[in-house]
């Protein structure tokens, strides 16, 4: 599956020699790790930021070079609106776009797994027990050394980054019974996250006789104004020592509908409970002036049809941490990694936007 990367360059450099411990389970006795698995670390003085931003389930869209044919559907095409997708075009075009790269799962909590561990997700520790046979999103998990000791956010952590993870999350095993915001907030700074926020710790489906006992009681959906304006946060804040942001849209993945999510709810209302306000994001809502219900018809109004609805609240987002960057500063010392998670099949939902 074709995986699409864009990164705004960076000015400074960095060198890690040993970003990931060199994974020596299930090697045969002949096999010899990497030489790249040496832990010696070498950190230049002027390092960057670095972002990874992985929306869920967004399409690979043709503007990116068509992917290689699917044999279920050799001819399949996705355009954008007639509007576009400039913020994200504006990182492929300033950037470097990886032509071959490919998702390690066709799932999007799968190859999540992947991007936070660099490893395969029949490696994961939470599939020993069945023998690595069924590598799904409900038994792929950081789990044990996955979250403690074996991922991108815990070495990030421990070679002096700020490490801050927001939007869907997906990667803990949770009890929905005893669920709170505030325990799955826990639960993820657990795999090396000093800051969490604008969590979602799974997809949305909201309680009913389908999704018996999942953690959404109905009283929100996709909410990519809050989710962003916890980052900008990370981004604004004043610190000597730079940042890595795992940064993941809930948009477009179909648990809840992107559409009745823009329509039907508000910014104010999250998983972690009713804001007092409407978040105020310079390239989203602050150019309406702070006015969430207006930011999000314009979104209606810049879509030709459903599917464009989600495409174009991601791409506003990715305007604003750019934007955010920028008045720090900080564009230019800062590597942003945008990848599409596992997304080459059709929407099954067309219809034309109201």
């Amino acid at each position: 599956m074709k995986l699409t990367i864009a990164a705004a360059v960076t000015s400074s450099s960095l060198l890690l020699t040993s970003t990931y411990a060199a994974d020596t389970r299930n090697l045969r006795a002949d096999d010899t790790p990497p030489s790249s698995s040496s832990s010696t670390t070498t950190i230049t003085s002027d390092r960057p930021n670095v972002i990874i931003m992985q929306p869920d389930d967004l399409h690979f869209y043709d503007i990116w070079n068509p992917p290689p044919n699917n044999p279920d559907n050799p001819n399949q095409s996705h355009v954008t609106s007639s509007y576009g997708l400039p913020n994200i075009e504006s990182l492929r075009l300033n950037g470097v776009q990886m032509m071959e790269a490919y998702t390690a799962s066709a799932m999007c909590g799968t190859s999540r797994f992947s991007t936070m561990t660099s490893r395969y997700p029949s490696r994961a520790v939470s599939n020993d027990k069945d023998g690595r046979k069924h590598v799904v999103i409900p038994k792929t998990k950081l789990q044990r050394e996955d979250c403690t000791s074996d991922n991108i956010a815990v070495h990030f952590r421990d070679n002096g980054y700020r490490t801050a993870m927001f939007g869907k999350w997906h990667l803990t095993e949770i009890d929905k019974d005893t669920y709170t915001y505030e325990n799955a907030v826990s639960s993820v700074k657990e795999c090396g996250f000093d800051t969490v926020g604008g969590l979602y710790i799974e997809n949305l489906w909201v309680v009913d006789e389908h999704f018996m006992g999942t953690y959404n009681d109905g009283s929100f959906s996709h909410n990519m104004e809050w989710v962003t304006s916890e980052a900008v946060k990370v981004i604004q804040e004043k610190s000597e020592d730079p940042f890595f942001m795992y940064f993941n849209p809930t948009v477009p993945h179909s648990a809840n509908s992107v559409g009745g999510a823009l329509k039907d709810y508000s910014c104010r209302d999250t998983p972690a409970g009713k804001l007092s306000s409407d978040p105020v994001i310079s390239g989203m809502t602050k150019e309406y002036g702070g006015d969430c219900e207006a930011y999000r018809k314009s979104i209606y109004d810049r879509a030709d049809d459903y599917d464009d609805l989600g495409a174009i609240w991601v791409d506003d987002a990715v305007g604003a941490l750019l934007k955010a960057l920028k008045d720090q500063d900080i564009l230019d010392n800062t590597l942003f990694v945008f990848q599409v998670s596992n997304k080459l099949c059709k929407s099954s939902h067309k219809a034309i936007v109201p």
